[in-house]
């Protein structure tokens, strides 16, 4: 390997190692938190890691797309539940949105997430995309929170969309 791989020992300023590297892999046995798998982490490295000690924590990567994924999912069954309300959900790990069918719904969600302590915001060029931003080291109890008080809100906003259009099928036809 000594044709691919250089050995440079201690250093002190390991950024242009780590600039020119695509990934860390920090094979061990026994490791409490090492300050490579910090540093390249800080650095927007990958890591591959054995899995002890507090290196079993930093699976961020994995962290965030089974989050993202179990967010999605219930997103998903939120517009099957108002297919009136909610137009199209997309989303990449915890970066996701959720498109209102009509103007004025996003707004009306908004108010209701503000009121159970929840922050989003629209899109700045469409007032009717939600975006859910969570911060990467949100816990599965906080997602699970802020994805109880959408479910709230997105009911309370489908309950004055029928009060102000009657019957089902004009809220639907919104869209």
């Amino acid at each position: 390997i000594a044709g691919r791989v250089r050995f440079a020992g201690w250093c002190d300023d390991p950024r242009p190692f780590l600039a020119a590297a695509d990934c860390l892999l920090l094979p061990s046995d026994k490791e409490g938190l090492p300050y490579a798998a910090l540093e390249a982490l800080a650095s927007g490295l990958s890591l591959i890691v054995t899995a002890v000690g507090g290196l079993a924590d930093l699976d961020l990567r994995g962290r965030v797309e089974r989050l993202g994924a179990r967010a999605i999912e219930r997103l998903e069954a939120l517009r099957r539940r108002h297919p009136g309300l909610i137009g199209q959900v997309r989303g990449r790990g915890l970066m996701m949105a959720v498109e209102v069918a009509a103007p004025g719904v996003a707004g009306m969600v908004m108010a209701g997430l503000f009121s159970r302590h929840v922050l989003v915001a629209h899109t700045l060029n469409n007032e009717r995309v939600l975006r859910l931003l969570p911060p990467l080291v949100v816990s599965d109890e906080e997602l699970e929170i802020a994805l109880a008080a959408l479910d709230e809100a997105f009911d309370e906003a489908a309950s004055v969309a029928a009060d102000l259009v009657p019957g089902e099928d004009k809220v639907e036809a919104w869209g």
